[in-house]
């Protein structure tokens, strides 16, 4: 073998191991690429999972606030229905009888109460502070979210304010012109107190405090109250939809079942 030869065996052998070198190398690095996309893949896949089951959360969480709203609601509709009977005894002479009957049964039934709706505490801000909303990559589900959380507070909550303070002056000045007491009377059967016409329940009544201008005052809250709550009821309805609303939206964009 010449010497040519025999350098050209040599250089052969020379670059074979660099190869081999450059081989491992790449296959190293394959596998570490590959490794971090999976593990960004995975991580990403998990995110998404815990997105869909906070989705379906706040769907739920969202579901109860709208039966509680529509309870709200049925319950106020029937206190402005006995608030209007209230009033219209503005028609009636004070003196007249049963009209003692009537004041107390509709004040008793109508003006002592008072119902409002209250947002589930696993609301928007519980999901700010607890880093849930970080998850959601959708700027509109953010959106739509936030929006139903500052609607029950700039509206419904401003106007629950406004409707117990009214609520606060009448029972305040109801106080001065019957005896509430009546209301705890042991002797009186429910059944009684709720009934109109019941001879125990009459007897038991006091006289009316019949002063005109603290009568006067009396009905003019008691229509300011009922318009306070005729408002907080729209308030609560469109409140209402748009919860329902979230829903549908929530339901679409993260391809839930509709049921």
């Amino acid at each position: 073998m010449n010497k040519k030869d025999k350098s050209t065996e040599n250089n052969v052998k020379e670059s074979k191991p660099k190869r081999e070198y450059f081989f491992d190398f790449l296959m190293l690095f394959l596998a570490i690429t590959l490794g971090f996309f999976a593990d960004n893949y995975r991580e990403d896949l998990s995110d998404k999972q815990k997105e869909k089951q906070n989705i379906e959360s706040i769907i739920r969480t969202v579901a109860g606030d709208t039966l509680n709203m529509q309870r709200v609601i049925n319950e106020n509709e029937f206190y402005i229905t006995g608030i209007d009977s209230f009033i219209a005894l503005k028609k009636l002479n004070i003196n007249s009888a049963g009209f003692k009957q009537k004041y107390y049964y509709f004040a008793f039934n109508y003006l002592l109460s008072e119902q409002y709706y209250k947002q589930n505490e696993a609301g928007y801000e519980q999901l700010s502070t607890s880093g849930v909303l970080r998850l959601i990559t959708k700027d509109e589900v953010v959106s739509n979210l936030a929006a139903y959380n500052n609607s029950y507070i700039t509206d419904v909550l401003s106007q629950e304010v406004i409707c117990h303070e009214l609520f606060m002056q009448q029972a305040d000045l109801l106080s001065k012109i019957l005896n509430l007491t009546t209301m705890r009377d042991p002797t009186i059967p429910e059944s009684d107190m709720a009934d109109i016409h019941s001879d125990l329940y009459t007897s038991k009544l006091e006289e009316l405090y019949k002063e005109p201008l603290t009568i006067k005052e009396m009905y003019n809250l008691a229509v300011s109250l009922c318009v306070s709550n005729y408002v907080y009821v729209y308030i609560l309805q469109h409140q209402l939809e748009r919860g329902r609303n979230l829903i549908d939206f929530l339901k679409e964009e993260y391809h839930l079942e509709k049921k």
